[in-house]
């Protein structure tokens, strides 16, 4: 069997519900984060499972957490957590009990699609039974609510995967510890279409991501950086302000084609319609 197969059967098993918090697209070729330089981060996790890493999220206010919408989307809040206030899984942290998880009503918009073209409208909210407790490592971080129409850099944090080396084959991914950060240049749209429709004409074999322009941001960066799986839901920003959750890597995480994240910019007002409801 060749690797490229073993890929293939790779990342269909590790795409399973973790302790049914789905472990799907973590930072390729980044570098070990400091406490209290991503003070938002979210490491959501299974119950049954605590401190092992299932998907990222961002702090929006003591009460809210945003992630994407797969992550939460065949679970209930009692069985899952919240990590925050720490860059280790195996030490530090507060730990919140979840009230409600909810996701975007047009999720999945009523069809089936394979997990690599399920980006549309991936966006969830997670609601704590208590408020989160600020300090220097705990704080909220704002949206940026004016969409992006140029190239622009940004930067992502996330735990879990990565690449022992610059490769592709499971053998050589391993767990991280650690929050780990990378600079990811952000696309205009048109940039990102051209990327993918022009990888997909030249291999067959690549199955691209569905790109929308209204729900969707990617970024690109060369081969060895990007994210894979553990990042989902994880936030990425542009000048402090979450412009994207990452919802896909491609199958190869890392090999220097677009990254596919929600664009927060066009789903403001639903947001603000929870994390602003006093009830």
């Amino acid at each position: 069997m060749s690797k490229f197969s073993n890929l293939i059967i790779f990342i269909s098993i590790f795409s399973f519900s973790y302790g049914n918090i789905e472990i799907t697209p973590t930072i390729i070729g980044g570098r070990n984060a400091t406490l209290g330089q991503f003070p938002y981060m979210v490491s959501l996790q299974a119950k049954r499972h605590i401190g092992r890493h299932g998907c990222g999220g961002g702090i929006l206010n003591q009460r809210w957490i945003m992630t994407a919408a797969h992550c939460i989307y065949n679970i209930g809040p009692d069985e899952a957590i919240a990590m925050v206030g720490t860059v280790t899984l195996s030490q530090g942290g507060q730990i919140y009990d979840l009230e409600k998880l909810v996701s975007h009503p047009k999720f999945h918009n009523g069809q089936w699609r394979p997990w690599f073209q399920n980006n549309w409208n991936d966006i969830g909210l997670i609601k704590t039974t208590i408020p989160i407790i600020f300090n220097e490592f705990v704080q909220p971080v704002s949206i940026n609510r004016r969409r992006i129409l140029r190239t622009t850099p940004g930067i992502i944090a996330g735990f879990g995967m990565y690449f022992k080396n610059i490769t592709v084959y499971p053998d050589e991914m391993v767990m991280s510890e650690n929050l780990q950060y990378a600079e990811m240049r952000i696309l205009s749209h048109f940039e990102c279409d051209i990327r993918t429709n022009i990888i997909n004409f030249l291999d067959e074999t690549y199955m691209a991501p569905v790109i929308h322009m209204k729900s969707n941001i990617c970024t690109v960066e060369p081969k060895g950086v990007g994210i894979c799986f553990g990042d989902s839901g994880s936030m990425l920003l542009k000048d402090g302000q979450v412009v994207g959750i990452a919802v896909s890597g491609v199958w190869l995480c890392g090999n220097g084609l677009p990254d596919i994240f929600t664009r927060v910019s066009s789903f403001t007002e639903w947001i603000d319609s929870y994390i602003y409801d006093l009830n």
